[in-house]
């Protein structure tokens, strides 16, 4: 039987205990308060926050996604990001507590501030660094540093965007850029940051499409390619950052060249294409909606027979993970704008492959049973956990029909507030720890469905 675990995190001003309840059927959180969790925390009956190692590796790709595009998480160092907090949209800043970026222990189950200060309110009366910070519109550097793109009220100025590079140990906050990135793949070294930008040459007053190289102490940024923006007219995709070196593909090949962007070198000939990831020996893409990979040194290309949903994969250093499954009718649908009269969930499957050496596909995880109605929407595994936030459906009368408003997501916005709710599968026992993390520190309340 599989077990399953609430953890409601509160105190989120200043740091978070987490608790959990283990045994039986049924998902609950605890009863508890802010007062009352660093005392339940001490007693026996309490489970502790529990994180077994593995020897898988995450790999980190740096790429930087705009709100509506990007992912919830991040992994770096230890740590899972994520962001708590209204949506800034439409507020007014009087009492508005505007996202902020958080951080999650994964070994401990702790979550903190990524700002500095323990009494900050996040707000914009307090000057928070990353007060306002976008949905999806964040990532961790190599470097340590924070990338960000905010959206925030101020007096008298409407709503304010600027991109930012935020330094947390020295509390130190820099404006790379007043709009934000234009390009969803942006990649990050200890130096340098690599990412597209529409380029404006008022000398033969025309547009380029130009491949940037910022330097991230000086915070000069060079052109190392450019193209004329054409109407139809494909450009060079940069990929991913190996060593010293930038990778790219202009659809035709994938090539690569120094920081400089000279010693232009061919790699693979051949269509490969944007959503490619690398674990450093190979490349990874999806091609007619299968799985597929080439030695980067023109190696022949093998598929893998795999067909993700969605296009959508994750590597580690050992596997390739990625769902699959049957569609399943939940029920009917009465949904305006739905495209389907339907309500239909699709890849109940988490799976996974092995990069090297002999294995096949691994069924990790199926969401049946309590989960049966769950589907991720944004995901990633870290060691011997994947961390998701989903997607599930009400049916409030119990008739079978799905109306207007049935379908909810655990990140979504609530009156008072952004409670941001993702699960914790346990890869190799099926526990599933559901986490709820409030800003306000107010108790989390309801089910799951």
């Amino acid at each position: 039987m599989r077990k399953r675990r609430w953890i409601h995190t509160v105190g989120m001003m200043l740091s978070a205990v987490l608790l959990c309840a283990c045994g039986g059927d049924e998902l609950h959180y605890l009863e508890t308060t802010t007062a009352s969790a660093v005392t339940e925390a001490t007693e026996s009956s309490a489970a502790p926050f529990l994180c077994t190692p593995s020897d898988d590796g995450v790999l980190n790709y740096n790429y930087f996604a705009l709100a509506g595009k990007g992912l919830q998480f991040q992994y770096h160092d230890g740590y899972l990001y994520f962001i708590v907090g209204n949506n800034t949209t439409g507020m007014s800043m009087k009492g508005a507590r505007t996202p902020h970026l958080v951080r999650m222990n994964v070994e401990t189950g702790n979550v903190t501030a990524v700002c500095p200060d323990p009494v900050c309110a996040h707000d914009y009366a307090s000057g928070c660094p990353l007060y306002g910070v976008s949905s999806g519109g964040f990532i961790v550097g190599p470097d340590g540093k924070y990338y960000v793109f905010k959206v925030y009220p101020e007096p008298k100025a409407g709503f304010v965007m600027c991109f930012v590079q935020y330094d947390a140990e020295q509390n130190v906050l820099v404006e790379l850029s007043d709009e934000a990135p234009g390009y969803a793949n942006e990649f990050y070294t200890e130096r340098y940051r690599f990412y597209k930008d529409n380029v404006y040459d008022e000398e033969t007053q025309t547009y380029y499409l130009t491949v940037l190289r910022t330097d991230l102490n000086t915070y000069e940024s060079v052109p190392i390619w450019k193209q004329e923006k054409a109407e139809g007219v494909r450009t060079d995709e940069v990929l991913f950052v190996i060593g010293d070196r930038l990778y790219l593909t202009d659809y035709a090949c994938l090539y690569s060249v120094n920081f400089d962007g000279e010693d232009r070198r061919v790699h693979i000939e051949g269509k490969v294409t944007m959503n490619a990831k690398t674990d450093g020996e190979y490349v990874y893409y999806i091609d007619q909606y299968e799985l597929c990979r080439r030695h980067l040194e023109n190696g022949a290309e093998e598929r893998l027979g795999i067909f993700p949903y969605h296009n959508h994969f994750e590597l580690t250093e050992k596997y390739v993970y990625y769902r699959t499954g049957e569609d399943i009718v939940l029920g009917k649908a009465r949904i305006y704008g739905y495209t389907s009269d339907t309500v239909t969930l699709s890849a109940e499957n988490l799976c996974r492959y092995p990069l090297q050496g002999e294995g096949g596909e691994e069924i990790v995880y199926t969401f049946a049973g309590e989960t049966a109605d769950l589907r991720p929407s944004d995901w990633l595994v870290v060691g011997n956990y994947c961390y998701c936030t989903y997607t599930y459906w009400e049916d409030p009368d119990g008739d079978g029909i799905y109306r207007d408003g049935d379908e909810k997501r655990s990140d979504s916005a609530g009156e008072k507030g952004r409670t941001f709710t993702f699960l914790r599968i346990d890869l190799t026992t099926d526990e599933v720890d559901v986490i709820a993390v409030d800003e306000y520190g107010e108790k989390t309340v309801g089910e799951i469905q």
